[in-house]
C-alpha cells in the first residue's frame, strides 16, 4: 500500500472509530454454521423473472458508455446455453471460442469431446471457422462432426471432417457445407485430436455465406507430398506449408521437385516462395510450376528464370497468367545460385504458399478496389520497413487479431497504406503484442495523404506506455480527417535495442467511434466470461448485474444508477448488507493497476438523503464501504468473485432505505480506462453477531477450495479429521482430480456432490496415496437390475447449496437438493484417526434408500459380508511408495440388498421407509484385520455422538490453547481455521496393532514395498514449505507433540537411509533444499525431546554426501557444490538450492556447536557464509553463478522482476524476493547494501506499490504469477513461501517499524474470502501459509530457525493468552490496538521496559507477559544496534567465508625435495598417481592411495589453514588415519592434526577436521599424511592464502602472561596479556537465577569466572484464568490426536465443561453440544523411546540486547581471531563417528 493509500485507510478508519468508539469486533459477519436468528428484508440475484432494475441515472461526471460483451464475426451465441467438455481452467474456457479472438482459447483435459450451444436466434449456417491456439499442435482438433438441432436434444449431422491439420499457431481454417435449414442449437463433437492428452482450439465461428467467397490460402493434403528427398526429416516437404519461416525444406542438389495435392481442387491465381534463414546461393533461381487433375498429366502454369531474393525470410509473390482449377501441383526447381559459402550445392526454401485471389503479384499490379465494401485497408498497397519474417509481417497490423503481430528489426519503423475509400476517420487504435514490453512503440506520428506522396500530420504521441500485453489503446483525433492514404511512423520504441513490434493498428470511422454518450450501463447479464477461478457466469443462478463504462477524466469522475426504488426497509442495530462483486478486466491479459473495476459498489440511499458510501461503514475486513475505501482496503481480487458484508446498523440504525443504487467513483486517474464489474446476490437482512459455543466451531475447512490451478486461493482439500490424523474425509465435487476433489464454486446454480471420499491428499500437486468413496442415493431401485452406469459419477451426483452444508474439522454434513439422485438426503461424517462414523438420513417418503461405494482414482475390489451388515474394499494407489489400502465397514442395521458392479463399485439398499442409516468404516495399509482392529480401538462401543464428541474435543483442546480477546468473527474464523490447517499435517502413517493402553505401532513401509515395519512414521510434508513456520509452531505451542512428530520424520531416515525433501507417504523428488536439516537443528536447540542423534546423521548425510537419487534425499550437485560454495546455474534453480543449503548449513553449524562438535561447527559455519559469493555487487542483487564463477546476468541485462531469474535461478519467485535471502545474517545484508539506510531503501523499493512500480510486477502464465499481483504490495510475493521472511528484514534496517506496518497489512487484506471458500493468497502448503498467519497474528515470527529467537511484528488482537505444554502461559497484550494503531510505541516484558526486536524462545517457554503500547505513527521501538536479531556479521563488519587454499594449485606428481622446485603461488607435491583428481573440486572423481603417502602444499605465498576436509570415495576404501603438519622451511614439521581412527558413515562424503586455534599460523609448508585406505576423492585446506611476510610458528612463540578475568560488558569477560597487551574475550558463564538478597521481587545471577552480575524481575504469577493443574498423564506410546497436555479450563467464552446433552440420533442441525464424557478409548499418548535431548539453547547473538544465552565452556580466544564454536569440551560423537582433536592447552 502506498503512503497515500495508507493515509486514506487511516483517515477512514479513524472516522469509523469516532462513530463507533465501543466497537471492538465487527458485527454481523458471515457464518456458514450460524444458529443466530436471521430475517431477510431484501434479496435479489438479478435472475430473469425477478424484479427488473430501474436503470435510471442519478448523475455522472467524466463517465461515458462503452461497448462490452463477447461478439465474434459469426452468429451471436447465447452464453447461458454453452455446455459440454469441462474447462481445464476458468480463464481458458468454452466462452473464449466465441469472442472473436484467437489470442484466447478453450482448453480441456481430454483429447476429445463435444461442445453445444444455442444461437441468439435460429439461423441457417453453411460455413464455419475453426482456429488453432497458441501452442502444442498435438492438441489441435483433427476429426470432428458439426450437428444442428431445433431443440437441443435431437441432432442432425451437418458436416464431418477427418484428418485435418493446422499448419501453424493461431491459424484459422474455413469449412463450408450445403445447408438450407435453420437451427437454434449447434454442436461440435471432436472425435480425435492430433495426439496430445488435451484438446484446445481458439475460435469457433458459425455464419451463412452467399456462395464461394474465394478463400485466400488453400490447404495441402500432406499425405501426398513427394519429390526430391530432403536432407533430414526435420527439413522435409511439410516445412514448406507449416506457416513457420524458421523451418525449411533442404535438399543436397541444385535442383529439386516437390509434388502435392490439395484437399480439394482450386484455381491458384498467385503463389509465393519465401527464402530460408541462411546462404543466399541456396535460394531457387529457375523453376517451373505445373498443375494436374490426376497427378500424371501436367500443364505448365508459370516459369521463372534468374529470380533473386532481397534477403533472408523474404517472400516473393508471382502471378499465374492463365489460372485454372487443378487438384495437383508440382514445383520443379531447375537451378539455384551456385555453391554456398562452405562449398555445398544445396536448394532450400522456407515456405511455398498458394493463393486463390489476386490481391498481389510479382509483377506489381494492383488489386481491384471496391469503394462500396466496408472501410478497410487495401493490402496490396501496404509498404514500409522490412519485417523480420512474412509470418510476422506488416499486414498483421490490419487483421484485427491481437494474437498476430508485426516485428521489425529496428528501434523504429514506418508503414503506409491506402484505404478503399476516403471515409471520415475520428480515431485510431493500437494494440501491444504478446511479449517484451520494451518492444512497444513509445513515440509516433500518424500522417494522412490524398496521393501517397504529400503527407500531413494527423496525430502525434510521445512517451506512451502500454500497461500490459494485448492492450488496446484508442486515440481520438482532435479533428476528424478524410484521406485515401495513411502512414504510421514509429520513431522510438520502449527501450529494446533490437526489435520493435505491434499487434494492430486500426483506423476507426465515425460509425465505429461515435461521439461518447455520458453515463454508465447497468443491466442484467450472463456474467463474466473470463475468470481466474471457478466458472464463468453469475455467482448463483443464470444471471447477474453487469455495470460498465469508461472514465475519461483525471479527477472528480463518478456515476450513479438506480437499481431499485420505492423501498421502505428499516435499519436496526443488527441489519446487515451483503453482495458479491466481480471486478473484471476488458482484456484479461492487461491488468488494471488503478483498480478501476474495484471502484464500483452497491450503494444504499436513505430517506433522509444520506447514502451508505458517505457514512464510513465498515465491511467484515475493516474496509470502508465506499469506492475509495474498497480500493484502499485492497481486499477485492480482480477477475474473481468477492464477498462483501457490512453491519450497516453500526452507522445507520434508525434510518430507512428507500433506494438501491450502483455507484462508481474515481477521484483521480492517471490513465483513462474502462471498467466492467458484476454483482450478484444482494441481501439486506437482520442478523445477530455469531459467537461459537465451541472454538472448533470457528474452523471452516472450506477455506482454500474456491480456486483452480490457474489461480490458487489455497488449493486445499477440505479435510474432516483429527489433529495429525491418519485419514482425511472430504466431500467430492470434482471427481477428475483426487487432490483437488472439492471446488467451492462448480456451478453457478448448485454444486454437484459426487461422493464423500477417504483421502490422504498431501498437496494439490501430488497425488493422494489412498482414496475410497461412498455416496447416498435415492434414484436407483436396488431390488432390480443395477448397472455400473446407474451409479457412475454422472448418474449419482446430487446438487446442494452451501446454505445446507456444515464444514468443520470434526464434523461435516450436507443436505442434498430435492429432485436429485440423492433427493433430500443428509450425510454426516465424524472422524477418528483411522476410522469414521457416517450417518445418512433419508426423507421418510424416499423411494429408495441406498449407499453407493466406488474407487474413483484407483483399481480395487469390493465384497459384502454374509452377515448382511459388513463389507470390505481394497484400493490401489502407487504414488511415492503408496500401495493397497484396505477398507472395512459395518452398517448398524442390516441391508435389504447389496450388489457389486464390476470389481470395485457397489450398491447397498435398505428397506423402503428407512430414514436413518449409520455406518462405521476404517482403513489400513497393512491388512483388513488391522483396519478392523483400528475400528475397534478408536470407535469400539461408541455411537455417532460419542465419536462426534471425541473429535470435537480434540480440536477444542487445540484451539483452547489460544485465548483471544478483541477479535472479530472473521478474524477468529481465520485464526482457528489456520490453526486447523497447521495441525492437519503432518499425518500419522502408523497403525496400532496393540491396545490403547499398550500400543504397538507398525506401518506399511513406503520404502520396502509395504512391508510391515515397527515404529511411528509421520508423512505428508514438503519441508521447503513447512520449515519456515509450522515446525517452529509445533516446537513452541505443542512441544511434546513436536517431539513425536519429529521422531516420525526421523523414522524415514531409519527406514530408508535418507530423509527426502518431500514425503507422501515416501520419497518424492519435489522442491529444493534439504530443509529437514534446519527443522531438526531448531528443535534440538529449543530442547525438544526427540531422537536427535539419528536426526544429526541424516543432516550430515544431506550436507556432506553425494546422493545417487535426489528423490530419496540429498542435495543437487553435492559432488561439486561444497567445493564451489554454491550449486551452479547449470542445474535448474541452482541459486535457490544454494540459498537453502546455506540456511541448512547454518542449522548444522548451530547444532554442532551445541553438541561440542567443533570441527563440524566451524566447517558448516564457513559453508553458510559462502552466500556472499552470490551477491552481484554491480547489479545489486543476488543471483546464480556458472561453474566458472560467472554470474547468471550482468547488471545491464538483469531484470529483478523476471520470473525464475535469468538462468532459472529462483524457485517460484523473482530477483526482488531473493534480494534478502540470509535470515541467519541480516547484518551481512546491511554490509552488502551499504548500511541500514541503504537496506531500508532497497526494501522500500521492493514494497513500492505505486502504479508505476506495480506495472513492473512479473506477468505471464503460471498460478504464482497470477496471484503475485493481487497481493498489491509491490514486488512482495506473499502468495508463495520464498517471500515469507522478507518483511522481517526491516528489523536490521533503519526503519524497523516497517515490520509492524507490513505484517499488519498482510494480515488485513491478504487472507480474505473465507466466506466463499477463499482465504489464502496462494497455495496453502501443509499448514505453512496458515502458520505464518498464526504467528503474525500473535505478533512475532520465527525469522531465523536455530537462532532461538522470534522477531517482533505487530499483534493483531487486544489480548492473547497461549497455554504451553509445561503449564506456563505467554500473555500478549496490545493496548490501544486498532486497524490504524499498528505501530509499537513501547513495550514491556514481565513489567520491564523492552526495546529489542526479538523474543527469546526460552523467555517465552518460561512464561511471560508482553505488553505493547500501540499507536498510529512509527516510533523508535526496535531501533539501535543492540535491538537487532541475531546475525553472524556485525553492523560494521561482514563475516566472510574462508576458501580452499588449494584452489587453483599446481599439482606436481612427485615428492617435494627442494625449494627450487617451487614455481607457483600454491603448489602441491605428491607421489599419488592422478593426484589432480584430489584437488579438482569434485568428490565424484578419485585417486588410488597407499599407506603413508603424503601431500606437501607449498608455494611462493604463505597460507593460514583453519580446516582440513577429506572426502572419501567409499566408506570401505577411505583412509583410516591422517596427519596434518606445518612447517616454515619444509624440513622441521609440527603436527597440527592427527587422527588414527577416521570413520566415514557415507560414501562420497566429506569429513572436516579443525586446526586448534592456538596452533593456527601462517606457514610456507603443509603436509598431509594418509594411513590406511585405497582411494580418496578430495582434499581441502580451508583458510587464507596469499599472505606475505615470514612464517609464524606458534610453537616458538613466547608464552603470554595473562592477568585475571575481568568484566568486559554484559556479554563478555576478558583477560589481557601483561607482556604484549593482547586480549582474549569469553562469554560470561552464569549461575542459575536465584532470589536476590539485596532487592525484593528480583532475581540475580553471577558469572562464575569474573565478578559480573545482573538482576531481573521475578517471573510474574500465572494469571488466575490459567489452569491450576495439568491433566493427568496419558499413555506413553500412542500418537495423540491432539496435543498431549492441554489446560484444564477452556477460554472463558467457552463452557468449562462439556454440556450434558449430546446430538440426537437423527440430528436436523449441526450438533452443538458435546457429551458429558470423552470416551476413554481415544488414544492420547505420545510414544516413548526418544533419546533425551540437551537443554534449550540460545542464539549466536553478538550484542547484549534482550535475554542472553549462558555461555558454553570454551577456551579464550584472541580478539583478532575468528570465533569458532562455543565449547571447550570437545566431544567424540559415537553416533556419527565424527572426531575432533582435543586442544593443546597452553602453559600458564
Amino acid at each position: 500500500m502506498s503512503k497515500k493509500t495508507r493515509g486514506i485507510v487511516a483517515m477512514l478508519m479513524t472516522g469509523v472509530m469516532v462513530l463507533s468508539p465501543t466497537m471492538t469486533a465487527l458485527s454481523g459477519v458471515f457464518s456458514f454454521a450460524s444458529d443466530t436468528e436471521e430475517e431477510m428484508l431484501f434479496q435479489t440475484s438479478f435472475e430473469k423473472g425477478e424484479e427488473e432494475i430501474v436503470g435510471k441515472s442519478q448523475g455522472e461526471s467524466g463517465v461515458i458508455q462503452t461497448a462490452y460483451g463477447i461478439k465474434g464475426k459469426g452468429f451471436e451465441v447465447r452464453l447461458d446455453s454453452v455446455q459440454g467438455m469441462e474447462d481445464y481452467l476458468g480463464s481458458e474456457n468454452k466462452f473464449n471460442l466465441f469472442d472473436g479472438k484467437t489470442s484466447t482459447k478453450f482448453l480441456t483435459n481430454h483429447p476429445s469431446g463435444a461442445i453445444w450451444f444455442a444461437l441468439k436466434e435460429p439461423s441457417v449456417v453453411n460455413t464455419y471457422e475453426l482456429a488453432s491456439a497458441n501452442d502444442e499442435p498435438g492438441r489441435d482438433p483433427k476429426s470432428w462432426v458439426l450437428y444442428g438441432s431445433r431443440n437441443g436434444s435431437d441432432w442432425t449431422v451437418l458436416d464431418e471432417r477427418k484428418g485435418e491439420t493446422f499448419t501453424g499457431r493461431f491459424q484459422t481454417k474455413k469449412f463450408s457445407f450445403d445447408n438450407t435449414l435453420s437451427y437454434e442449437w449447434y454442436k461440435l463433437e471432436v472425435k480425435e485430436n492430433c495426439g496430445a492428452g488435451m484438446l484446445q482450439f481458439s475460435s469457433l465461428e458459425l455464419y451463412y455465406s452467399e456462395g464461394d467467397e474465394g478463400g485466400d490460402e488453400v490447404s495441402v493434403d500432406f499425405s501426398t507430398l513427394t519429390g526430391t528427398t530432403p536432407d533430414s526429416a526435420t527439413q522435409g516437404f511439410s516445412c514448406l506449408f507449416d506457416g513457420d519461416v524458421s523451418t525449411k525444406y533442404l535438399t543436397r542438389s541444385n535442383q529439386a521437385q516437390i509434388t502435392f495435392a490439395l484437399n480439394k481442387a482450386a484455381v491458384i491465381k498467385r503463389y509465393a516462395i519465401t527464402s530460408a534463414n541462411d546462404h543466399e546461393p541456396r535460394d531457387p533461381k529457375d523453376w517451373i510450376l505445373s498443375g494436374s487433375n490426376d497427378g500424371n498429366s501436367w500443364v505448365e502454369l508459370d516459369r521463372r528464370t534468374g529470380e533473386d531474393f532481397a534477403g533472408r525470410f523474404t517472400a516473393n509473390e508471382y502471378r499465374i497468367s492463365q489460372p485454372a482449377s487443378y487438384l495437383w501441383y508440382k514445383l520443379e526447381i531447375t537451378d539455384n545460385h551456385g555453391k554456398d559459402a562452405v562449398g555445398l550445392t544445396i536448394v532450400q526454401m522456407a515456405e511455398l504458399t498458394l493463393y486463390t485471389t489476386e490481391e498481389n503479384s510479382g509483377s506489381g499490379s494492383t488489386e481491384e478496389i471496391d469503394p462500396n465494401s466496408p472501410f478497410s485497408v487495401v493490402e496490396s498497397t501496404v509498404k514500409g520497413t522490412a519485417e523480420i519474417s512474412q509470418a510476422e509481417g506488416k499486414k498483421n497490423l490490419f487483421d484485427g487479431q491481437e494474437a498476430t503481430k508485426a516485428v521489425f528489426s529496428a528501434k523504429s519503423f514506418w508503414v503506409s497504406f491506402r484505404v478503399n475509400r476516403a471515409d471520415t476517420v475520428t480515431a485510431y487504435s493500437m494494440t501491444s503484442a504478446n511479449d517484451w514490453a520494451n518492444r512497444d512503440p513509445k513515440n509516433w506520428t500518424v500522417y494522412g495523404s490524398n496521393d501517397g506522396e504529400s503527407w500531413t500530420v494527423v496525430d502525434e504521441k510521445t512517451d506512451m506506455v502500454f500497461s500490459g500485453r494485448y492492450e488496446t489503446k484508442i486515440f481520438r483525433l482532435a479533428t476528424p480527417v478524410s484521406y485515401l492514404y495513411y502512414k504510421l511512423e514509429v520513431k522510438e520504441n520502449a527501450g529494446n535495442p533490437t526489435y520493435t513490434q505491434l499487434s494492430d493498428f486500426i483506423l476507426m470511422t465515425s460509425a465505429e467511434m461515435p461521439e461518447p454518450v455520458p453515463g454508465m450501463t447497468a443491466k442484467k447479464d450472463f456474467g463474466p466470461t473470463q475468470t481466474d477461478t471457478g466458472k464463468p457466469g453469475s455467482w448463483t443462478g443464470n444471471s447477474c448485474l453487469a455495470v460498465y463504462g469508461e472514465q475519461n477524466q483525471t479527477e472528480g469522475t463518478y456515476a450513479r444508477v438506480t437499481l431499485f426504488e420505492g423501498l421502505t426497509i428499516p435499519v436496526t442495530r443488527y441489519t446487515t448488507f451483503s453482495y458479491l462483486i466481480f471486478p473484471g478486466l476488458f482484456n484479461i491479459k492487461t491488468y488494471d493497476y488503478e483498480y478501476t473495476s474495484c471502484r464500483v459498489m452497491i450503494d444504499l440511499h436513505f430517506t433522509d438523503g444520506t447514502v451508505l458510501s458517505g457514512m464510513n461503514a465498515l465491511d467484515q475486513h475493516g474496509s470502508v464501504m465506499s469506492p475509495a475505501g474498497q480500493v484502499a482496503g485492497e481486499c477485492l481480487v480482480t477477475e474473481q468473485w468477492n464477498y462483501i458484508e457490512s453491519c450497516i446498523g453500526d452507522v445507520a440504525s434508525g434510518k430507512t432505505i428507500d433506494r438501491i443504487d450502483v455507484y462508481f467513483s474515481m477521484e483521480q486517474a492517471e490513465d483513462a480506462s474502462k471498467f466492467i464489474t458484476f454483482f450478484d446476490d444482494v441481501k439486506i437482512e437482520n442478523k445477530e453477531p455469531v459467537v461459537c459455543e465451541h472454538l472448533s466451531g470457528y474452523i471452516n475447512i472450506l477455506r482454500g477450495t474456491n480456486n483452480d490451478s490457474a489461480f490458487s486461493r489455497g488449493l486445499c482439500t477440505p479435510a474432516v479429521t483429527v489433529p495429525n490424523g491418519f485419514n482425511f474425509y472430504s466431500p467430492v465435487t470434482n471427481p477428475s482430480k483426487n487432490t483437488a476433489c472439492y471446488n467451492y464454486q462448480v456451478n453457478g446454480e448448485n454444486n454437484p456432490l459426487d461422493s464423500i471420499t477417504v483421502t490422504h491428499a498431501p498437496s494439490y500437486w501430488l497425488s493422494s496415496y489412498g482414496t475410497w468413496q461412498f455416496m447416498a442415493n435415492t434414484s436407483v431401485d436396488g431390488s432390480g437390475s443395477v448397472t455400473a452406469a446407474m451409479i457412475s459419477s454422472d448418474a449419482r451426483k446430487a446438487k446442494f447449496t452451501h446454505e445446507n452444508e456444515v464444514a468443520h474439522a470434526h464434523y461435516y454434513s450436507v443436505t442434498l437438493n430435492e429432485g436429485t439422485a440423492a433427493s433430500g438426503v443428509k450425510i454426516e461424517v465424524v472422524p477418528t484417526s483411522h476410522a469414521a462414523y457416517i450417518r445418512f438420513t433419508f426423507p421418510a417418503d424416499a423411494e429408495n434408500a441406498n449407499v453407493i461405494f466406488d474407487s474413483l482414482w484407483g483399481t480395487g475390489t469390493l465384497t459384502f459380508g454374509e452377515d448382511g451388515q459388513s463389507f470390505k474394499a481394497q484400493t490401489n494407489h502407487t504414488s511415492a511408495g503408496g500401495g493397497k489400502m484396505y477398507v472395512v465397514g459395518r452398517f448398524d442395521s442390516a441391508w435389504a440388498k447389496a450388489k457389486t458392479m464390476g470389481t470395485k463399485q457397489g450398491l447397498v439398499s435398505f428397506e423402503k421407509g428407512t430414514t436413518v442409516v449409520t455406518m462405521k468404516i476404517a482403513t489400513s495399509f497393512l491388512s483388513y484385520e488391522q483396519a478392523e482392529h483400528s475400528m475397534a480401538l478408536e470407535i469400539g462401543s461408541k455411537d455417532f455422538k460419542g465419536v462426534f464428541a471425541a473429535a470435537q474435543g480434540a480440536w477444542d483442546a487445540l484451539c483452547g490453547r489460544f485465548e483471544i480477546e478483541g477479535a472479530s468473527f472473521t478474524q477468529l474464523q481465520t485464526f482457528y481455521s489456520c490453526l486447523y490447517r497447521m495441525y492437519a499435517y503432518p499425518n500419522l502413517y502408523s497403525e496400532n496393532e496393540g491396545t490403547n493402553e499398550n500400543p504397538v505401532w507398525v506401518y506399511a513401509s513406503p520404502y520396502k514395498n509395504g512391508a510391515k515395519t515397527k515404529g511411528i512414521l509421520y508423512t505428508n510434508n514438503g519441508f521447503w514449505d513447512t520449515y519456515r513456520t509450522t515446525w517452529a509452531g509445533y516446537a513452541l505451542f505443542t512441544s511434546e507433540k513436536d517431539g513425536e512428530l519429529l521422531n516420525g520424520i526421523v523414522q524415514h531416515y531409519i527406514d530408508s537411509g535418507w530423509i527426502p525433501r518431500w514425503i507422501c507417504p515416501g520419497a518424492v523428488n519435489c522442491m529444493v533444499g534439504t530443509s529437514s536439516d534446519i527443522i531438526f537443528a531448531d528443535a534440538f536447540l529449543k530442547g525438544i525431546d526427540f531422537n536427535y542423534e539419528k536426526a544429526w546423521e541424516s543432516m550430515v548425510e544431506n550436507a556432506s554426501a553425494v546422493s545417487s537419487s535426489l528423490t530419496n534425499g540429498g542435495r543437487p550437485d553435492n559432488n561439486i557444490a561444497p567445493f564451489l560454495g554454491y550449486v551452479p546455474n547449470s542445474t535448474g534453480e541452482g541459486y535457490s538450492s544454494s540459498i537453502e543449503g546455506y540456511i541448512n548449513d547454518y542449522g548444522l553449524y548451530r547444532m554442532a556447536e551445541k553438541m561440542g562438535l567443533e570441527s563440524q561447527a566451524e566447517y558448516y559455519l564457513n559453508r553458510c557464509l559462502k552466500y556472499g559469493g552470490l551477491y552481484n555487487a554491480e547489479a545489486g542483487f543476488f543471483m546464480g553463478k556458472s561453474k566458472d564463477g560467472v554470474f547468471s546476468a550482468t547488471a545491464k541485462n538483469y531484470d529483478p522482476a523476471q520470473w525464475g531469474g535469468p538462468k532459472g535461478d529462483y524457485t517460484e519467485s523473482v530477483g526482488w524476493v531473493n534480494a534478502f535471502p540470509t535470515v541467519f545474517d541480516g547484518e551481512g545484508l546491511v554490509n552488502l547494501y551499504g548500511g541500514r539506510e541503504a537496506l531500508a531503501a532497497k526494501l522500500n523499493e521492493l514494497f513500492d506499490d505505486s502504479m508505476e512500480s506495480m506495472k513492473k510486477v512479473v506477468t505471464g502464465i503460471g498460478h504464482e504469477i497470477c496471484e503475485f499481483k493481487e497481493v498489491k504490495m509491490g514486488q512482495y510475493e506473499h502468495n508463495n513461501q520464498p517471500a515469507h521472511h522478507v518483511i522481517y528484514t526491516y528489523a536490521f534496517s533503519s526503519e524497523p517499524y516497517r515490520v509492524q506496518e507490513y505484517t499488519r497489512e498482510v494480515l488485513r487484506h491478504v487472507y480474505v474470502g473465507s466466506e466463499i471458500g477463499q482465504g489464502y493468497p496462494g497455495d496453502e502448503d501443509n499448514g505453512e501459509m496458515s502458520a505464518w498467519y498464526v504467528f503474525n497474528a500473535l505478533g512475532f515470527y520465527p525469522y531465523c530457525l536455530a537462532s532461538g529467537e522470534y522477531v517482533i511484528g505487530s499483534p493483531l488482537y487486544d489480548k492473547v493468552t497461549v497455554h504451553l505444554d509445561n503449564g506456563k502461559d505467554i500473555v500478549i497484550i496490545a493496548q490501544n490496538n486498532s486497524g490504524e494503531n499498528v505501530y509499537i510505541q513501547s513495550a514491556t516484558v514481565n513489567g520491564q521496559p523492552y526495546n529489542s526486536m526479538v523474543l527469546r524462545h526460552e523467555d517465552l517457554t518460561n512464561g511471560c507477559t508482553i505488553v505493547f503500547n500501540m499507536g498510529s505513527t512509527p516510533s523508535s521501538f526496535g531501533s539501535g544496534d543492540g535491538a537487532k536479531p541475531a546475525s553472524l556479521s556485525t553492523v560494521t563488519e561482514l563475516s566472510k567465508a574462508k576458501n580452499d587454499v588449494l584452489d587453483g594449485a599446481t599439482v606436481t606428481e612427485k615428492a617435494y625435495t627442494s625449494s627450487s622446485e617451487i614455481t607457483a603461488n600454491t603448489q602441491v607435491f605428491t607421489e599419488i598417481a592422478s593426484a589432480s583428481k584430489l584437488f579438482d573440486g569434485n568428490s565424484g572423481t578419485n585417486a588410488a592411495i597407499t599407506d603413508g603417502q603424503t601431500v606437501v602444499v607449498t608455494g611462493k605465498e604463505l597460507s593460514r589453514v583453519s580446516l582440513l576436509t577429506v572426502a572419501c570415495d567409499t566408506v570401505q576404501t577411505a583412509p583410516k588415519g591422517l596427519r596434518l603438519e606445518a612447517s616454515a622451511n619444509g624440513t622441521d614439521w609440527k603436527t597440527l592434526i592427527e587422527e588414527t581412527n577416521v570413520t566415514f558413515l557415507f560414501n562420497k562424503s566429506i569429513l572436516p577436521f579443525s586446526v586448534p586455534e592456538g596452533l593456527r599460523g601462517s606457514y610456507a609448508f603443509y603436509r598431509i599424511t594418509l594411513t590406511g585406505g585405497t582411494k580418496l576423492a578430495e582434499l581441502e585446506l580451508i583458510g587464507e592464502k596469499g599472505l606475505s611476510g615470514e612464517s609464524e610458528d606458534p610453537f616458538e612463540k613466547e608464552e603470554h602472561s595473562f592477568c585475571p578475568w575481568t568484566e568486559a560488558d554484559s556479554v563478555y569477560h576478558k583477560k589481557t596479556c601483561a607482556e604484549c597487551g593482547e586480549e582474549v574475550l569469553k562469554q560470561h558463564r552464569f549461575t542459575e537465577w536465584t532470589a536476590s538478597d539485596e532487592y525484593p521481587d528480583m532475581e540475580t545471577r553471577q558469572c562464575t569466572v569474573c565478578s559480573y552480575s545482573e538482576n531481573r524481575d521475578v517471573a510474574p504469577v500465572t494469571p488466575s484464568e490459567t489452569p491450576s493443574e495439568t491433566p493427568s498423564e496419558t499413555p506413553s506410546e500412542t500418537p495423540s490426536e491432539s496435543p498431549s497436555e492441554t489446560p484444564s479450563k477452556t477460554p472463558s467464552e467457552s463452557p468449562s465443561e462439556s454440556p450434558s446433552e449430546t446430538p440426537t440420533e437423527t440430528p436436523t442441525e449441526t450438533p452443538s453440544e458435546t457429551p458429558t464424557e470423552t470416551p476413554t478409548e481415544t488414544p492420547a499418548e505420545t510414544p516413548g523411546g526418544a533419546s533425551a535431548s540437551p537443554d534449550g539453547d540460545s542464539s549466536s547473538r553478538k550484542d547484549g540486547s534482550g535475554s542472553m544465552e549462558e555461555p558454553q565452556e570454551s577456551e579464550g580466544f584472541p580478539v583478532t581471531a575468528v570465533v569458532i564454536g562455543a565449547s571447550a569440551f570437545l566431544l567424540i560423537d559415537a553416533a556419527v563417528a565424527t572426531f575432533v582433536l582435543l586442544k593443546k592447552k597452553k602453559k600458564k
